[in-house]
């Protein structure tokens, strides 16, 4: 089976227009990592190792006092096993993060 080793993500622009944001992942719904307080310019370390079938879907979420932000979605297949570190980015709703992750 293979596994997402989900590496590091980058905050390049903060959701929020003020302040920090508090990003999370969720890895088909599940969620794995956070949230933990992002500033623009930070890069926070993940370190986090799943299972998955034949292909999983990566959720960049932004915490909020209304309803969550999705900032963005990357869908990661077991063929990218094998490609060494490959980055995604998450751009929606004026964001910019940059997740680094493996597939092995």
């Amino acid at each position: 089976m293979p596994t997402l080793k989900l590496w590091t993500v980058t905050c390049n622009k903060t959701e929020d227009l003020i302040g920090s944001d508090d990003p999370y992942l969720c890895v088909d719904g599940n969620k794995v990592w956070g949230p933990i307080k992002a500033k623009a310019g930070e890069t926070l370390i993940i370190n986090k190792q799943l299972e998955f079938r034949a292909s999983a879907v990566v959720q960049l979420w932004e915490k909020d006092i209304d309803p969550d932000d999705l900032l963005g979605s990357q869908t990661v297949s077991n063929n990218e096993a094998g490609n060494g570190k490959v980055e995604a980015k998450f751009t929606e709703n004026n964001a910019d993060y940059t997740l680094v992750y493996e597939v092995v």
